[in-house]
């Protein structure tokens, strides 16, 4: 058995040796994940100081790392082709060795998912936690939840300044939005439903702009714990993406229910533009939802929002159509929609819409 290892030790070091034991472990956790719901809450659990540390050790930073990565990646792939010839001339000892630590490399990002977010594409549903009912929501249901939220929204819209265009202003650095929601999921992890909570940052991302090609308003990377949000939208929406991240640095993974923890953490923390950027998120989904149900309610609910709060929805839509290219996005959704189905997420990226499902329901168990 010695003798062997003396073998392999020569073509692979130890260290990348020790990698591929702790991805084949990490393998088999994520298998069990999926197969026991169970083991998933547990490792889901346990995991929750794994993701602080990482995401508090990597707030440090100002900048984000991962971006740094990928900018800086054509001049890392130039070093290694250089390195991959003078390894291949140099014997196949230093060959097969230079392809270990690229198998190395891949297998950290493996090890990383497995032990920051992969559990919770297969934990318990945030339905089960908190008994809400999803399978009877009806139209009028959907429009009565739309009503409420529109209702606050046209109070908090006197609150809220907007610019010369119509467009609601944040007012908040992006240091002073994430004290704020780390201080919001906070509150919301008194209920034993809700994550594990820490304070961590969001992080903008310099390629904001290349990013709306492909409709990517925020990103979280389980290698580095970052949360990171496109700076080229609205600011509702980056207050409400903002926490999205944030969800997932808390283990929240399944997209619908990202969005609901978000929602809910922003809606609850008493800061009004917070709460106005997740009712008028959350409006916006609903009316979606209404419009394809029944299009009376929908122009009947629309008529109650406050023209001050369509403005600025509208702002953020006709933003976006300059940026709408059908080929990008369509490869964007593809690829988003491929991992989400790898990752448990049948639906792919129709469960996008679970979401506007579990604000009703919750809104419905509440009156």
């Amino acid at each position: 058995m010695r003798s062997l290892y003396q073998r392999i030790k020569k073509y692979i070091p130890t260290w990348v040796l020790i990698i591929y034991l702790i991805t084949l472990i990490s393998a088999i956790v994520y298998a069990l994940c999926a197969f026991s719901v169970i083991f998933a809450d547990f490792i889901n659990n346990f995991c929750a100081p794994i993701r602080a540390v990482f995401s508090v050790v990597t707030s440090v930073v100002p900048f984000f790392i991962f971006e740094i990565l990928i900018l800086i990646s054509p001049i890392l792939f130039v070093l290694l082709i250089i390195f991959a010839v003078k390894s291949a001339y140099k014997s196949k000892e230093a060959s097969i060795r230079f392809i270990s630590y690229i198998v190395a490399f891949f297998c950290c990002y493996f090890i990383s998912f497995v032990w920051t977010i992969a559990s919770g594409y297969y934990t318990t549903p945030i339905e089960k936690k908190m008994d809400l009912e999803l399978d009877y929501i009806t139209k009028n249901e959907i429009y009565d939840t739309t009503i409420l939220l529109s209702h606050d929204l046209n109070r908090l819209s006197r609150k809220i300044k907007y610019d010369k265009n119509g467009s609601s202003v944040m007012g908040y650095s992006y240091l002073e939005l994430s004290e704020k929601i780390s201080q919001a999921y906070k509150d919301l992890s008194k209920n034993k439903s809700f994550p594990h909570t820490f304070d961590s940052k969001i992080k903008p991302i310099v390629l904001s702009v290349p990013i709306t090609y492909a409709n990517i308003s925020g990103i979280y990377i389980p290698l580095t714990a970052e949360a990171g949000v496109n700076t080229n939208y609205s600011d509702f929406v980056i207050a409400s993406t903002s926490a999205h991240e944030m969800a997932h640095q808390r283990g929240v993974a399944r997209e619908s229910e990202t969005s609901f923890v978000s929602f809910l953490a922003l809606y609850n923390s008493g800061d009004s533009y917070l709460k106005y950027s997740a009712e008028l998120d959350a409006c916006s989904r609903l009316l979606l939802s209404l419009k394809k149900e029944d299009i009376n309610l929908y122009n009947k609910a629309i008529a109650q929002i406050d023209n001050k709060v369509i403005t600025d929805y509208n702002n953020h839509i006709t933003h976006n159509k300059k940026y709408s290219s059908s080929s990008i996005l369509e490869a964007s959704n593809t690829i988003n929609n491929s991992y989400l189905q790898v990752n448990g997420e049948v639906d792919g990226i129709k469960s996008y819409d679970k979401v506007s499902s579990l604000i009703c329901a919750y809104f419905t168990s509440k009156y």
